[in-house]
């Protein structure tokens, strides 16, 4: 007889999804509880900061933004919203780098979407505030 596992249950806040973790699996694949408002603050700060992508070579960025998505660190997945979303007017943003944003991009509205209790198009607008887009220049 196998030893009783005790599960922990989400649900996908996109896609009609559940997802089933052993408890004592949970740190081994990268779950971890909501952000606290002070993690949010130092989210919403590296939003505000200036763009710190100095690679010319779009090959190369694309490469070191792809990177720092799949490391699955939430203020790295912001650098790369912030550093795509002030380049987007650019004509120089390849479609890739547009799938980049948009994947970046839910990553760090769904963690203000927990932290904060609000809804998709409240956080969406707020990470758009956050990083000072006008309203021509948001990606919705």
């Amino acid at each position: 007889m196998e030893p009783e596992v005790d599960y922990v249950i989400m649900e996908a806040l996109s896609g009609n999804m559940t997802i089933k973790v052993p408890i004592g699996s949970l740190e081994d694949v990268g779950v971890r509880s909501a952000m606290e408002m002070a993690d949010v603050e130092l989210l919403f700060k590296v939003l505000r900061s200036g763009p710190t992508d100095e690679l010319r070579n779009w090959s190369r960025r694309f490469k070191d933004n792809e990177q720092r998505i799949l490391s699955g660190d939430v203020y790295l997945i912001a650098e790369v919203v912030r550093n795509l979303s002030k380049r987007g007017g650019d004509s120089h943003v390849s479609h890739g780098e547009r799938k980049l944003l948009d994947t970046a991009r839910q990553a760090v509205q769904g963690e203000i979407e927990l932290a904060l209790g609000i809804f998709s198009e409240e956080a969406s607008q707020r990470l758009d505030e956050e990083l000072g887009l006008t309203a021509e220049q948001t990606r919705r």
